[in-house]
């Protein structure tokens, strides 16, 4: 009997060691039975009919297309080589261009679908199903490939990777460009075979209501959601990722550099309250880290290390960019050329994800980036990629996140006034906002040329990179500290040209940056890339009269080609300042903005918690927390300049309800404190616009 028991315990312990060797998370509990707190599966589900309607009008129905780039958790060495591929479902045929490839070697296409299982990952490993397409050949300058796609060669075959390598090697190890499906292609696609009737819980049989017939739909890539669930299991799945997964590295997860408690992303004073054991501060807990951050400029201006232009050139120091409202932001540059421009505008230089730049990108970029155990940063040691089910859960917490639409804000002529504010100042401030502050000079719209509605989007709907002039605000090193500020070339991985400054930039890209939305910024301090302004939006609002911005080195003298100058960027931003004046007439729009948009963010929260006071206690309180965080930035964002004093009150009401109903067991008696919390922010809100408008929609339970 005591062998018996001896080979027992013997056995429990190899699949205990078998659980933590092969289990990435063996402690994680079955994703149904958790559901998403902070992400919103109705907003993300309107955000992908959206991108739906374009993408059938764009003739996605019968064609996949795919950027391909190098990325940074894939590719075996730096290149800044781009392209395409596309796969046409109707015939079969399969296309490439790739440009910035030596024209003179050979490269092979391949076709990877990636098998799930322990310890896999999104890389192309043993496993996976990985089949050779053809070889690029020369065309006319550039590598292209045209090859038709044999059905029989790619029966139960989802494609997750298009891949480039040298000829004769696999991409496994020396892949060099890569491209795959982004969660809204798979959401598309997986619909389209009828695999899903709607992104709800109820999957549907696609032998019984497929809808795409086409011959060669068996390449379409796997569904986003797996069978038997839907798009709250898959938002309850990237939001726990977002805030509790390691991916086995330093201790550090997404939720590290962007908190939800602090808008999704750090300052001074929040990094200021964290404990010394942080994983945020692992570079001054573990030696193997030392350098994969400077904690001075960390704790000192909330800067982190990016090696945005790879890990053989010096690394910059940006802030971390909140990851609210992703859905207005992303629009591509089109001023961009098409071989460097991303998949979508990300972070500060627009470029901030791995090549081809998609928002799922960005997981693996800071997996890497930020992840590692150590800097020698190796795969399956120093850190676990993610897989694809993973990033496509991840995506789509982010995609779910914050307002999903930009206001229309008042711009003088009532007839197009959709958002109506009550103060006359505030009012005042968006117009200067989106027409200028200076009607006889015939130029309009200076802010709206890059953050039209006081998003991140211009008039054409697009999120533009602009050379501003931020950087010059900055000292290598800094003066305050004595710590090395190396200069931020902005977009891409060229070095930066001699340009028309006194002093040619350093480092590397196009010295130009992207635009973030202004209606989060009041309450997302401190600004711009470099965290250089640390003070109160009006603060920032100043820096547009300065000469660093309004002199800036954007083009040669015009009336001299060819020779050094300085020409401001699209007319000089010049705006009074002083009680009264146009500075604090902007800085009282954006505050009213920012305030009704916490007060939306806190009452969607406190209706979550509402309709799951009988369904979950633990869950319902998880939802009131965060509408409290979103009150509080209401309060804030009007107190500190007096704004609103009526509507502050009632926000403190609503608040002070909130808290309480987070301490009542009573499910009748936690529900009535939350519909009066609610009523009280409504009326914060009915005091400052006119209500039916984007921002001015929330209503009472």
């Amino acid at each position: 009997m005591r062998g018996l028991f001896s080979k027992l315990a013997f056995l429990l312990v190899i699949f205990l060691i078998i659980g933590l060797f092969f289990g990435r998370r063996s402690d994680k509990d079955s994703v149904n039975d958790k559901r998403p707190i902070i992400g919103n599966a109705e907003k993300l589900k309107n955000t992908y009919e959206n991108w739906k309607a374009r993408a059938t009008k764009n003739g996605a129905e019968s064609k996949i297309t795919l950027g391909l780039g190098y990325d940074k958790a894939l590719s075996y060495t730096l290149t800044k080589a781009r392209g395409q591929a596309s796969l046409d479902l109707i015939n079969g045929a399969f296309s490439v261009e790739v440009t910035g490839l030596n024209e003179k070697e050979n490269y092979d296409v391949w076709l990877i679908d990636n098998i799930e299982g322990p310890k896999k990952s999104v890389k192309p490993e043993k496993g996976d199903v990985i089949a050779k397409i053809g070889t690029l050949k020369n065309d006319d300058g550039s590598l292209k490939l045209y090859n038709q796609i044999d059905p029989k060669k790619f029966i139960n075959f989802k494609l997750d990777l298009v891949a480039v390598t040298p000829e004769g090697k696999a991409p496994s190890d020396s892949g060099l460009l890569f491209g795959s499906p982004s969660l809204f292609q798979r959401l598309y696609y997986s619909e389209l075979r009828g695999e899903f009737a709607n992104l709800n819980n109820k999957p549907v049989n696609p032998t019984d209501k497929s809808i795409l017939n086409a011959p060669f739909s068996l390449l379409i890539p796997k569904p986003a959601i797996a069978a038997g669930g839907g798009m709250e299991d898959l938002l309850a799945e990237g939001e726990e990722l977002f805030f509790e997964e390691p991916f086995g590295g330093n201790g550090r997860t997404c939720g590290t550099c962007h908190p939800f408690q602090n808008n999704f992303t750090i300052d001074p004073d929040f990094i200021a309250t964290l404990s010394p054991d942080d994983p945020l501060f692992v570079a001054q807990n573990i030696p193997a880290l030392a350098n994969l951050e400077n904690p001075v400029l960390m704790r000192e201006f909330g800067l982190i290390l990016e090696n945005l232009d790879g890990f053989t050139n010096p690394g910059v120091m940006r802030g971390v960019p909140h990851t609210l409202g992703l859905p207005t932001s992303l629009e591509a540059d089109t001023t961009i050329p098409l071989d460097s421009r991303p998949a979508d505008m990300t972070g500060w230089s627009g470029d901030g994800a791995p090549t081809p730049g998609g928002i799922r990108n960005f997981a693996t970029g800071a997996v890497i980036q930020h992840f590692p155990k150590t800097l020698n940063r190796i795969m399956g040691v120093d850190f676990i990629l993610p897989t694809d089910d993973e990033l496509d859960a991840m995506e789509a917490f982010q995609l779910s996140l914050g307002r999903q639409v930009d206001p229309k804000i008042p711009d003088g002529n009532p007839a197009t006034n959709e958002l109506v504010l009550s103060d006359p100042s505030a009012t005042q401030g968006c117009v200067i906002i989106q027409n200028g502050n200076q009607p006889t000079s015939g130029k309009s719209g200076r802010c709206a040329g890059c953050h039209n509605n006081a998003g991140a989007l211009n008039a054409q709907s697009e999120n533009r990179n602009f050379l501003t002039g931020v950087e010059d605000l900055i000292e290598d090193p800094d003066v305050s500290t004595g710590e090395p500020r190396p200069r931020d070339g902005g977009f891409g991985q060229d070095p930066s040209p001699a340009g028309n400054c006194p002093a040619p930039p350093v480092g590397f890209g196009d010295n130009k940056f992207n635009a973030p939305p202004m209606i989060e910024a009041v309450d997302t301090p401190p600004f711009f890339h470099n965290n250089a302004v640390a003070g109160t939006i009006e603060d920032s609002i100043r820096f547009y009269n300065s000469p660093e911005f309004n002199d800036n080195c954007l083009n040669d003298d015009p009336s001299n080609p060819g020779t050094p100058g300085r020409e401001p960027l699209g007319g000089e931003i010049l705006l009074t300042d002083g009680p009264g004046g146009e500075v604090e007439q902007v800085g009282k729009c954006l505050r009213v903005l920012n305030s009704l948009e916490n007060i939306r963010s806190s009452v969607e929260f406190l209706k979550k918690a509402f309709n799951l006071v009988n369904i979950d206690q633990e869950d319902a309180n998880k939802a009131i927390n965060a509408s409290t965080f979103d009150l509080n930035d209401a309060i804030e964002v009007l107190a500190d300049k007096g704004l609103h004093p009526n509507a502050v009150s009632h926000l403190m009401e609503a608040l002070a309800l909130a808290e309480e109903a987070q301490d009542v067991n009573n499910r009748n008696a936690k529900k009535s404190k939350i519909r009066l919390s609610v009523k009280k922010a409504v009326q914060a809100q009915n005091n400052m616009c006119t209500s039916g408008a984007v921002l001015c929609v929330a209503t009472e339970l």
